[in-house]
């Protein structure tokens, strides 16, 4: 049964029936699944079909990179990377006041690096348009340089150690590199 606007009920049990398949010789007479909506019946080899061409119809153009779009990309690419670092650091500051429990710290660091990890891999799949490749690669590799800076971070917080003060350093270099970066995309 399925719940429908107004409040309507319709019976689904009878949208998946088997019938024969009248193609098939007599002997041979194999049920093919149809699915019946709005009163007609479609074979599951034509709904398949239909819907594998609109898949290809809507991933199968790429369109000329657009300069303003690319730039807006990054420049979010660019604070959420700053956004997670700060965060990052302020969780260690505070874990070193033992302002905060352990457990939480860890949990907090491990969703920051899956957080970087998905904001660097949609920043390398975007195509820059030709006047930003060179820009593109250098914001590349300072994301990259963020990503393993925080991973280095959760690292040593899960094995219990001290983050060093060379670590905190890096990411406020990082930090103050992001910003100025983000300052000349916008």
């Amino acid at each position: 049964m399925t719940l429908l606007s107004g409040g309507a009920v319709r019976d689904t049990r009878r949208l998946l029936t088997a019938v024969p398949d009248p193609r098939a010789p007599d002997a041979v007479r194999e049920p093919a699944i149809t699915i019946a909506a709005n009163g007609y019946r479609h074979d599951m080899r034509t709904v398949a079909l239909a819907v594998a061409a609109l898949l290809l119809a809507a991933c199968g153009v790429v369109g000329q990179p657009d300069q303003a779009s690319w730039r807006e990309s990054a420049l979010q690419t660019v604070e959420d990377t700053s956004a997670a670092l700060a965060t990052t650091r302020t969780v260690v500051l505070e874990l070193r006041k033992d302002h905060l429990p352990e457990r939480y710290a860890i949990t907090v660091l491990a969703t920051k690096e899956e957080g970087l990890a998905t904001t660097e891999g949609g920043l390398s799949s975007l195509q820059p348009p030709d006047a930003e490749r060179v820009r593109s690669e250098r914001l590349l590799a300072l994301v990259g340089r963020a990503s393993d800076a925080q991973r280095q971070v959760r690292t040593l917080v899960v094995a219990g150690q001290e983050v060093p003060g060379w670590l905190l350093d890096e990411l406020d270099g990082l930090i103050r590199l992001l910003d100025r970066t983000a300052e000349e995309l916008s």
